[in-house]
């Protein structure tokens, strides 16, 4: 037998340090493999459950995830990054589909580059000239803004569904909210409307 298996069942100090090439403590593996040996069998009793929380586990899994991609394209967004800011928004959205926010943020990066290429990001542009009142914007990139509004109606429908099937859904909302702040702000700077 094992050293191991010989703490296991003796509990002896000294053949616990004779194991010392196995990881975890004698009465650990013990414990652990009687841990895992119950859910095993339970496992093997009530498949269904058990699946079910592995998948409800991925879905938690693919949510942190998403998240942390959302996270980080806030980051590359604020350091005026927006093609980057583009790239996580399109992660966060693979792993998380339905979520309106984060269809928001990849027309927001969108716009973003819009208004970087036409010079609208430029401090000089507000200045107390008011050239912003009266400068006609260069046309923009036309795939860039398909892409904007594809984005833009896919959250508005995102939310407005979550809305229809919970009226009090505040996330919803706020997500909506949003979504008519980047088209307005797409309106006021580069459609003039």
């Amino acid at each position: 037998t094992k050293p191991w298996k010989t703490a296991c069942v003796a509990g002896r100090a000294e053949a616990r340090r004779q194991a010392c090439a196995h990881p975890l403590p004698a009465r650990r593996l013990c414990f652990s493999s009687l841990i895992f040996l119950i859910l095993f069998l339970l496992f093997l009793q009530f498949p269904a459950p058990a699946v079910a929380a592995l998948r409800d586990g991925r879905a938690e899994q693919a949510r942190i995830s998403a998240e942390v991609f959302e996270h980080k394209a806030l980051d590359h967004f604020y350091s005026a990054e927006f093609r980057e800011a583009e790239d996580l928004y399109k992660k966060a959205i693979a792993l998380e589909p339905e979520n309106p926010l984060y269809w928001n943020g990849l027309a927001d990066s969108y716009l973003f580059q819009l208004l970087l290429a036409a010079g609208r990001l430029d401090s000089r542009f507000y200045s107390a000239a008011n050239e912003f009142l009266d400068a006609k914007p260069a046309p923009p990139d036309a795939a860039i803004l398909k892409s904007m509004w594809e984005a833009l109606t896919r959250a508005r429908r995102l939310a407005e569904e979550r809305i229809r099937a919970n009226a009090n859904d505040a996330g919803a909302f706020y997500a909506l909210a949003v979504n008519y702040a980047i088209e307005a702000y797409y309106h006021l700077n580069l459609a003039r409307k």
